[in-house]
């Protein structure tokens, strides 16, 4: 294993939701202050973890109301006046085009249709779009549907509106990013304070020690040992590694019993 995994493997994982690294870092301050100078760690003091883990508290408290407020009022809000401005931009042309025609011309740039009778999807166009029908309705009071709302000032009313709307959404979600990247500077910091202060913590107490518990933390557990192979006898070694006799080149012959001298019966000459 290379020294990098090794310190990666030995480095405590401290939780991630932000209620977790705030709870685990006040459990460990309070070990600090009981019994940080008894074991001589230097890591950290009760009080410094103590304020990290504060302004993480006060981060993540500010980032949970915005974004409350962002996702429950101002974007419904939005959404609401965009869609009513939508409207009035489609019925705003019916009477208009009684003077202006059924298709798209130049007479519509003046409206604040500059290439098609489309209505713009886009709240920044829309917003442009109702400032330009406000003048023209103003300059054409022909042109004006007052039964329908079809007016000048009804134009300015939504300009105005959705204007409001759009500029606190973006206001708020830019707000909202800052105090979001502040909230994970904050736990960023106290967990690598957090996990400094317990690796120095494992390094120094016993494994038996009473004092775990103190930090927030469980004892580490005895490593079971790695059962051992039996050894091989020497002779068993030797038989092992001896190479049959072929191998090492002797020339190997076998002997069979000599087979028994055949018996003649010789007669006699008389």
């Amino acid at each position: 294993m290379t020294e990098v995994a090794k310190k990666k493997r030995s480095q405590p994982t401290v939780p991630g939701p932000v209620g977790k690294v705030v709870e685990k870092a006040r459990e460990v301050a309070d070990g600090v202050e009981v019994h940080g100078a008894a074991i001589s760690l230097k890591s950290a003091t009760a009080p410094e973890i103590r304020v990290l883990a504060d302004e993480l508290n006060r981060a993540e408290t500010a980032f949970q109301a915005i974004r409350v407020s962002f996702s429950s009022e101002l974007a419904p809000n939005l959404k609401a006046v965009n869609r009513e401005a939508g409207r009035f931009i489609i019925n705003a042309k019916k009477p208009i085009s009684c003077v202006l025609g059924d298709t798209w011309n130049e007479g519509w740039v003046e409206v604040g249709l500059l290439h098609s009778l489309a209505c713009p999807k886009k709240v920044v166009d829309r917003i442009a779009l109702l400032d330009r029908m406000a003048i023209y309705l103003g300059d054409h009071p022909e042109c004006e549907a007052p039964g329908q709302k079809i007016t000048a000032e009804r134009a300015r009313e939504l300009h105005q509106a959705l204007s409001k709307a759009d500029r606190g959404f973006g206001f708020t979600g830019t707000q909202r990013k800052e105090i979001r990247v502040t909230r994970d500077q904050a736990r960023t910091a106290l967990r690598k304070l957090v996990a400094d202060v317990i690796v120095e913590v494992r390094r120094k107490l016993p494994a038996n020690s009473a004092l775990w518990s103190s930090f927030g933390l469980d004892a580490p557990k005895p490593r079971a040992p790695r059962p051992r192979k039996p050894r091989a006898s020497k002779a068993a070694k030797a038989s092992k590694t001896a190479a049959p006799a072929s191998v090492r080149g002797v020339a190997t012959t076998t002997t069979t019993d000599p087979a028994p001298a055949a018996t003649h019966q010789v007669g006699l000459v008389s």
